[in-house]
């Protein structure tokens, strides 16, 4: 039976509340672990995601033929269109776009978890390489919810932007567009934090995964952030007959970054279970 239009919005939604909930504890393990020293690496992490995905959208959108504009980047970017997001007076061309967000779930989770420092250096770091490394436009940002402004304000120029616009398409499989780039920010953090600060990193990392499992078990279940993959050996690979949608796209973003093997992946694997 197909999954209705609605079921399928909450179940975005949800994810983008996993997204959010993910980054805050990840990024908690390396503000209060690592100091100083900690918030520049994720600084950085979370920069590099940003770029990542504005590469990553560009390629697509060449692969597909698609003119490189706003209008394209913001209709047929790498995030679902959901009511995760409050909008008000989008404008919206291939040289000039120009919008207001009244209510975010990630903001609203990092204020639930106490994070608002966390989710500031998010905002303040993902969204110039992601929306200015895709076609070499220019971002203001002179409100953001995070710092306790009444709204996001994105205000994005690409003077000169080929045309035309495609025809915005309503996605097939939006849940999984926002569990693939919870796969991919999991990786940059998950690396970052490693490749850092070595196994007190790990340590760091794995310890952060499960308190986020036991919490976010109250949301979606602690089983269902792992469902869809089983060991294989010692690799790990999507489950026969009873992979998800979701648990699909999570495991294809860690190959994606990580390569066939998929190692943060069963670190992932590993400390979910265990808290499940």
């Amino acid at each position: 039976m197909a999954v209705k239009e609605a079921t399928r919005e909450t179940i975005t939604n949800k994810w983008s509340r996993l997204y959010g909930t993910l980054y805050t504890f990840l990024a908690r393990a390396m503000l209060d672990n690592f100091g100083d020293e900690g918030e520049r690496v994720l600084r950085q992490a979370i920069h590099d995601y940003g770029a990542y995905r504005a590469n990553w959208m560009r390629a697509d959108h060449q692969a597909r033929g698609l003119a490189l504009n706003l209008a394209n980047l913001q209709n047929l970017g790498d995030m679902p269109n959901t009511d995760s997001l409050e909008k008000d007076g989008r404008i919206c061309t291939p040289s000039y776009f120009r919008v207001t967000v009244n209510e975010c779930t990630h903001n609203d989770t990092w204020r639930e978890l106490d994070s608002l420092d966390a989710g500031i250096i998010y905002c303040s770091e993902v969204h110039h390489p992601m929306y200015e490394g895709y076609a070499g436009g220019t971002l203001e940002l002179p409100d953001y919810l995070t710092k306790g402004d009444a709204c996001c304000t994105f205000v994005l120029k690409q003077p000169g932007a080929p045309e035309p616009a495609a025809e915005p398409k309503a996605d097939v499989y939006p849940e999984a567009k926002i569990a693939r780039l919870y796969g991919v920010l999991y990786c940059f953090l998950a690396r970052a934090m490693i490749d850092a600060f070595g196994e007190e990193g790990e340590a760091a990392l794995r310890q952060a995964l499960g308190a986020y499992a036991q919490h976010a078990a109250d949301l979606l279940g602690a089983d269902q952030l792992a469902d869809g993959w089983e060991l294989h050996g010692s690799e790990l690979q999507p489950a026969e007959g009873k992979s998800t949608i979701t648990g699909q796209a999570v495991y294809a973003a860690w190959q994606e970054v990580e390569g066939t093997g998929t190692p943060l992946g069963l670190i992932y694997f590993d400390e979910i279970h265990r808290s499940g």
